[in-house]
Order: C-alpha cells, then sequence, then structure tokens
C-alpha cells in the first residue's frame, strides 16, 4: 500500500503516535528520510503528570524511566485510593480483596530495585493488575479465589491460573481482586454491590432495540427466577441442588 493510501486510511492515528506533525510533514519525512529514521517532535516527549483517573500504562512507564516516580510510589498511591472510596467516601465496592499492603510494597521495591539495575523484563514492569475474582491465585498472594461465592471464601487454589503467572513472569504483580458485572452481579453474593462512577450509554444508542431487550427483558426475567429463589428458603448449596430438581417442570415465563 502506498503511504498516501495508508495515511489516508489512519491519518489521526499516524499524527499522534509521531508527535501531532501535519500531514505534509508526514509525507516528507517519509519520501526523504533514511528507513531507520522516525520523525519525532518535542512536545511528543513531554511528561504528563501523573494522574490515577487517567494515565496510562505508557504514561506511567514514561514516568518510571524519566522521572522519581517509581512503582513503590504507585502501588501507595492506589492502596490510598482504595482505603478512601472501595469501602469507605464513594463506596464503590468495586474490589472484594486486596493483597496485604506490606507484600505487595516489598514486591513493588524488588521491582523498582530490578529496574535501577537495567533488569526491566517488559514495558508493563512494574504496574499492578486487576484479576476477576473467577480467575485463580495462589495463596501466597494472599488473596481468595472465591467466583464472587461466598461458599468459596477460604478456598486455597493449588496453583495460580496460567494467564496470572505468565504476567507475574514478565514482572508485573496483583494486588486486587474485583467484583463482578452484569449479569455475574445477579448471580454472585459475595462483594456483589458495586457503584459505576460513570453513566454508559444505553444499548439503543449503538444498535435499534437493544436497550430495551437488556435492560427491560433480560433484567425481568433474572428478577423474577431470583424472586422465586428468594421464596424458596434457600440457604445452602444443598438445598440449591435440590430446588432446582423440584423446578425442573416450572415454566419460564419472559416478563413484560
Amino acid at each position: 500500500m502506498k503511504p498516501q493510501s495508508l495515511l489516508a486510511l489512519l491519518p489521526g492515528f499516524l499524527q499522534r503516535a509521531i508527535g501531532c506533525l501535519s500531514r505534509q510533514q508526514v509525507l516528507q519525512d517519509y519520501r526523504h528520510a533514511p528507513s531507520h529514521h522516525v520523525p519525532t517532535c518535542q512536545a511528543h516527549m513531554t511528561l504528563r503528570p501523573f494522574n490515577l483517573l487517567t494515565s496510562t500504562a505508557g504514561d506511567i512507564q514514561k514516568l518510571f524511566q524519566l522521572s522519581d516516580f517509581n512503582s513503590t510510589a504507585l502501588v501507595e498511591l492506589l492502596l490510598q485510593q482504595i482505603e478512601n472510596h472501595n469501602q469507605n467516601g464513594l463506596h464503590l465496592g468495586a474490589l472484594i480483596s486486596v493483597a496485604p499492603r506490606q507484600q505487595v510494597l516489598a514486591r513493588a521495591r524488588k521491582l523498582d530495585e530490578e529496574r535501577i539495575a537495567g533488569q526491566s523484563r517488559s514495558s508493563l514492569h512494574g504496574i499492578p493488575f486487576i484479576v476477576k475474582d473467577s480467575i485463580a491465585t495462589h495463596p501466597d498472594m494472599g488473596m481468595d479465589t472465591t467466583g464472587g461465592s461466598w461458599a468459596l471464601a477460604g478456598s486455597r487454589p493449588s496453583m495460580s491460573s496460567p494467564v496470572v503467572e505468565r504476567l507475574v513472569d514478565i514482572t508485573l504483580f496483583t494486588i486486587f481482586r474485583s467484583t463482578y458485572h452484569g449479569m455475574m452481579q445477579k448471580l454472585c453474593s459475595l462483594g456483589v454491590h458495586v457503584e459505576y462512577p460513570v453513566e454508559l450509554p444505553t444499548g439503543d444508542k449503538v444498535w435499534s432495540g437493544i436497550g430495551d431487550i437488556i435492560n427491560y427483558e433480560f433484567s425481568g426475567v433474572m428478577d423474577r427466577y431470583l424472586g422465586s429463589l428468594d421464596a424458596s428458603n434457600v440457604r445452602s448449596l444443598e438445598d440449591l441442588v435440590e430446588w432446582n430438581h423440584r423446578q425442573l417442570d416450572t415454566p419460564f415465563v419472559l416478563c413484560h
């Protein structure tokens, strides 16, 4: 594909990627520069101040490399924000559990030492990640794997899931377990309540009619179904199995 055609398809992306150069500048540099040359501008190298709500992983890595900001400082800020607004403040309830403070700070300090020694093994070195509560983590990480259910509280998987092991191998670390969203919120009991700090557009803004299907039909069915669960006095897994056997012939009717 000719460079003009490529730029016609992705002008915004290319301009942002190389530092907001104009289309004419890009084409001129492309034609006359050596094959290994990448056009840049001084503004592209400007560091953005760290912001808990808006900084990306790329922004954080630049701060790690070009300032005194490090993984230890990042973890302390995250833990403070969780303390302020997970169960307190805004009561977001987004996280079921958090790894022990001293454990994650020790891990962060180790990763900082590796970075200083030039041993960074990935572009995400030292950036913590969130794990859904359905993904297994080894007990040594200090968090249960409950699947959002009180029935699995205190469970101890024999090993972490492959995706967690892979992320830890490239020197990341997990310190949070998040709650479910959508349908799974209706079906889990541990850490189920989540307050969303943003309002998402309704489905009918994307596809005509889907908002009504999701917001009314599905929610109505699930509420009716779970209401019958409450009425059955189910209080244990054994009760739930017995109740399901009794309800096999019960009609499942949509609510209107």
